[in-house]
């Protein structure tokens, strides 16, 4: 073995043994992977990977429009083994590595769901970053579905917002949002809230750190969010910001509970650790991490639009009495 391949076995067993199940070592060959949330598009198959809670690795997300949506990938699935090489033991970034990069090369997915285990054959294609999709369900009412927090998603939105009719409500689709960059969700927020705090963590011997609102214009609308089990990290922050601040009735399951905070150290040479520093707390002082939001009003898939357009139209009308 050589001495790198050593190097990242010791760190990797480090940090195995930390109980740190957040954590990831990106080796300097995989920073690709590290840096492309800072571009505005990258080669791939269309879904986001993520620790499962038995161990392994599962499907987090899945891009709508990407060659694995079109080849029936769903969030949740567990992958097995990725061109017939076993995922056992493999890190998160290596596994993200592998999926990524090289235009127009297949890659053969063995995937297991619900104890039945399939092989699907996607193809690596170039995909645009856009994270936001909104259209009007009916003639003041808005749809908005973000399916994660990337650079630039808060920009999105608001443009997508701006061209649509909203003033009988705002429906903000949150399930199956793995998260992401919590300098987006914090932005997301601003949108429909304009002062006080919008997220907090402190670490250890640290003052707290508060993310607070400072926007002059909001968006007014009624607003509902939509959560479900695979709701995580930043879309769990908005989801609770916006229940805690009665600025939003939050519909559907109890999110996942992932709300850690975790910091990059850059090693000597090049490669970087993340570790877990602190958790989230939700503006009333709330912990995500472990237990996850609470909906409002919990409903199934199959009931929750007409449940969102029913809570619209109370606040709605509770709205036109007050004003």
């Amino acid at each position: 073995a050589s001495l790198e391949s050593l190097r990242q076995a010791a760190i990797e067993g480090a940090l195995k043994a930390s109980g740190d199940e957040w954590s990831n070592y990106f080796p300097e060959s995989t920073m690709d992977v590290f840096n492309e949330r800072l571009f505005n598009e990258y080669t791939g198959l269309g879904l986001w990977l993520r620790r499962a809670s038995t161990g392994g690795i599962e499907i987090a997300s899945v891009q709508p429009d990407s060659p694995a949506e079109s080849q029936g990938v769903k969030p949740g699935d567990r992958l097995l083994a990725i061109n017939e090489n076993s995922l056992d033991g493999i890190t998160l970034p290596a596994a993200l590595a592998i999926v990524r990069g090289a235009e127009g090369k297949s890659v053969d997915l063995l995937i297991d769901r619900d104890d039945r285990e399939f092989l699907v054959s996607v193809a690596k294609v170039t995909m645009g970053r856009e994270t936001v999709s909104a259209s009007q369900v009916t003639d003041d009412v808005v749809l908005a579905k973000i399916t994660n927090f990337n650079l630039g998603t808060a920009q999105q939105l608001s443009e997508a917002l701006s061209g649509l009719s909203h003033k009988r409500g705002l429906v903000i689709d949150l399930r199956g949002n793995p998260g992401g960059q919590l300098s987006e969700a914090v932005a997301v927020v601003e949108i429909f809230v304009g002062d006080g705090v919008i997220v907090s963590y402190q670490k250890v011997n640290d003052d707290p750190v508060i993310y607070r609102a400072r926007k002059e214009k909001t968006i007014q609308s009624p607003l509902v969010v939509l959560i479900d089990r695979d709701s995580a990290s930043a879309a769990e922050i908005v989801a609770g910001a916006l229940q805690d601040r009665n600025r939003a009735v939050v519909i559907g399951e109890r999110s996942m509970g992932k709300g850690t905070v975790q910091e990059f150290i850059t090693l000597n040479d090049g490669s970087k650790l993340e570790l877990t520093v602190a958790k989230y707390r939700t503006p009333s002082g709330r912990v995500i991490d472990g237990i996850g939001i609470e909906p409002d009003l919990a409903a199934t898939d199959e009931e929750i639009a007409k449940r969102a357009l029913q809570i619209l139209g109370g606040l709605a009308t509770l709205k036109s009495k007050s004003s």
